[in-house]
């Protein structure tokens, strides 16, 4: 019986080619499209690493832990081994989809008092150095996505990227401006340095750099599996390392992490099903209420991107984003949570009444400090392979470059996940021992009649409720294709700041319009990553299609096969 994907493949070959011209064309990072399967990712290696492991029979989650590992070599500043995330799986042969939390965990000796004097010490502990650390989630979260639901070994999936660290890759112009950039960062430890330094030189675009250290730990993983890195050689040289420098991690706190197991967030939008992320990622939660909110008015009435468009939207995503500062920010295992309240029909029901089409509603923000400190810098995995099953995966070292602190001869980045805990002791999301802190990553997957439709995911922030938002609006409600839908003018509503943050590409008109409501406008570049990078696939046998998109806001190379 011919796969899915493979009917598609061949159905459409015209469609697909010119979408290869209008990618080239956009130099946007493309995955492949073709009858093993759809990847997306935002680097070129990552994707033919993926692409690797699906033409030797794996599967989904085989492909997005190879494309991980890789993104840990080539984007060595947004993720890797030493930082954490989510993973939403959903098999064809599985009525549940599941959730794999492997978010960061604060260590169990942390105190909060320390940190806790004044805010001026809690963003000095917290922002980068040993301090900043909290115990990486990433290799445990593969392992048990590979247990349960993988079908290669890591020696396996990691063969290529061991290959890939070895060989050498040529540093990408986004990677050389970034070191440039943060050069002072990069100084303050010696073994991050080393690899981005050589020589107190920042690496150039065009060298060739191999990762030797990267590639023993990948062989000491293929050897050993995880163990190695929360039990035995790796964890032992990361607790000398962070002990030897006042920091907090300790080797109990490796030795019993464990990923969890958990169901997704669901809702319904125009008759699709929706899974996304639960706690602490208050991402899911507030990206269904916003939809959830927005199906209720007829968007259809309104052009895209129009001023009474996008006023309407903003005041949704008022609505919303107060409820995510009052309802769900905060690990469940230690605060009282539930996003139900928010999802409610009679919640829905109620922010919809509450939304005035015609002016500016003032907001109830409370400047509630520390509760986004969050970075707009992580990494974005999207793959359905050929029997159909998807993996949506979103993962991060929080800041650009995490912490700073390299685990010397391993080559492993650490994060800096504290600063995502709150400044403001009496917060939900303030830092506590064994906890997870609040994020809004939001790796998610639409169903439409229980097979995957859009499997999304990206970087940004808290600006990817809304990046997801409008993607989802754009092809579901507007009829766009997928380029068109990832690539259009974004906005974003700044709840902190009460402003609307946009692209200068929408019209002027619009502007005008919502100016004269009594709106605030901080207009940013035609297309800017302050807006977020998605990474997308759409799926729709009804309608004939099957394409992958990397969005043109991500600098890179584009690659397809």
């Amino acid at each position: 019986m011919e796969t899915l994907i493979s009917q598609l493949s061949r159905s459409f070959f015209i469609f697909i080619s010119l979408s290869l011209i209008c990618f080239l064309a956009s130099n946007s990072v493309l995955a492949q499209i073709s009858d093993i399967g759809l990847v997306a990712t935002p680097d070129s290696h990552a994707t033919q690493i993926a692409l690797e492991i699906l033409e030797q029979s794996g599967n989904a989650i085989d492909a997005g832990v190879a494309a991980m590992f890789a993104l840990s070599v080539v984007q060595p500043y947004a993720s890797g081994m030493g930082g954490g995330g989510f993973m939403l799986i959903q098999m064809t042969q599985d009525k549940q989809p599941i959730i794999v939390d492997f978010r960061e965990q604060a260590p169990k000796n942390t105190n909060p008092s320390i940190f806790y004097q004044d805010n001026e010490i809690f963003n000095i502990y917290t922002k980068y150095g040993y301090r900043s650390i909290c115990v990486p989630g990433m290799v445990a979260g593969v392992e048990k996505a590979l247990k349960s639901h993988g079908t290669m070994t890591f020696k396996q999936i990691l063969q290529p990227t061991i290959d890939l660290a070895t060989s050498g890759f040529i540093v990408s112009e986004a990677l050389a401006n970034l070191i440039t950039e943060n050069y002072d960062l990069l100084e303050s430890n010696r073994a991050t340095s080393f690899i981005f330094l050589p020589d107190w030189y920042p690496l150039k675009q065009g060298q060739i750099v191999k990762r030797d250290d990267l590639a023993l730990t990948f062989s000491l993983l293929t050897i050993h599996g995880p163990k190695v890195f929360y039990h035995d050689e790796i964890a032992t040289g990361m607790f000398d390392e962070l002990t030897s420098h006042n920091g907090l991690i300790q080797l109990e706190d490796l030795k019993v992490y464990q990923p969890m197991v958990k169901q997704p967030i669901r809702g319904k939008f125009q008759n699709l099903e929706i899974l996304s992320t639960p706690p602490p990622s208050s991402g899911g939660t507030s990206l269904i209420e916003l939809l959830m909110i927005l199906e209720k008015f007829d968007l259809n009435k309104l052009s895209i991107n129009s001023g009474p468009y996008i006023h309407l939207v903003v005041e949704v995503m008022k609505q919303v984003f107060e409820d995510r500062e009052r309802y769900f920010m905060g690990d469940p295992e230690f605060d009282s949570i539930n996003p139900q309240i928010v999802l409610s029909d009679n919640h829905i029901q109620k922010c919809f009444h509450q939304i005035d089409s015609m002016n500016v509603r003032s907001t109830s923000n409370e400047k509630i400090p520390g509760t986004h400190q969050e970075s707009h810098n992580a990494s974005h995995i999207s793959i359905v392979d050929r029997d159909g099953n998807a993996i949506s995966v979103s993962y991060t070292l929080n800041s650009l470059f995490g912490s700073a602190v390299t685990i010397p001869k391993y080559g492993i980045l650490l994060n800096n996940a504290m600063n995502n805990f709150s400044s403001d002791s009496s917060n939900s999301n303030s830092l506590k021992p064994g906890k997870r802190p609040q994020t809004t990553l939001t790796p998610t997957i639409l169903l439409k009649n229980q097979k995957p439709y859009l499997v999304l995911g990206g970087s940004g922030a808290e600006r990817i409720i809304s990046m997801l938002a409008q993607i989802i609006i754009n092809i579901v409600n507007f009829r766009m294709s997928l380029e068109d839908a990832v690539h259009a003018p974004r906005f974003h509503y700044n709840y902190y700041d009460n402003v609307i943050e946009m692209e200068t590409r929408i019209e002027a008109n619009a502007i005008d319009y919502l100016k004269k409501l009594g709106h605030k406008i901080n207009l940013r570049k035609d297309f800017d990553i302050y807006f977020g990078s998605a990474q997308v696939i759409l799926i729709d046998p009804s309608n004939h299609i099957a394409s992958s998109v990397n969005d043109v806001r991500q600098p890179g190379q584009v690659y397809f096969k």
